[in-house]
């Protein structure tokens, strides 16, 4: 129980420092993950469909919004639970023939060499994220923890 309070503090203080959750809406957070948590030990689903089926059973008795933020603690949870802050800067090699992909598809769309560049520094920094994993092991999970990385930890901001 110790540990389980000592990580939940650490998590607080990722909220607030890394995140920018106000201090009167990070208690929101911490207690949607405590009703995911309690959802987990009861569910017997496979975890893709786990986030889903607590949504949905939150869908049932709150507001849209509440639903809303209880995906986005999950999320940030998420991310902040399997994180690494270290690593390596070298693309793993079964990546090359992902690479070679990439500049494959965008030379047949006759793309500049400044943005097939630019698309393999992204693609390198996406491998180095995930420490070696394999590519063909890749999730929407490593996806999605990397992105929020980006927009938690290097403050990137999407372009649309």
């Amino acid at each position: 129980m110790n540990n389980e309070m000592h990580t939940k503090n650490n998590f607080r203080s990722f909220l607030e420092e890394k995140c920018c959750i106000p201090d009167k809406r990070v208690s929101f957070f911490l207690y949607w993950i405590t009703q995911y948590h309690k959802f987990n030990k009861s569910s017997t689903l496979p975890d893709t469909e786990r986030v889903k089926a607590f949504l949905r059973v939150l869908a049932r008795k709150y507001e849209e919004w509440q639903v809303n933020q209880a995906k986005r603690a999950i999320s940030l949870y998420s991310y902040y639970a399997n994180r690494d802050l270290t690593s390596p800067s070298e693309m793993p090699s079964d990546w090359h023939t992902v690479r070679d992909e990439v500049v494959r598809l965008l030379r047949l769309r006759h793309r500049s060499y400044r943005t097939e560049k630019t698309y393999l520094g992204w693609l390198r920094r996406f491998a180095a994220f995930l420490d070696c994993k394999s590519s063909k092991d890749v999730s929407r999970t490593d996806l999605s923890n990397y992105l929020s990385y980006l927009s938690v930890e290097r403050k990137v901001s999407p372009r649309w």
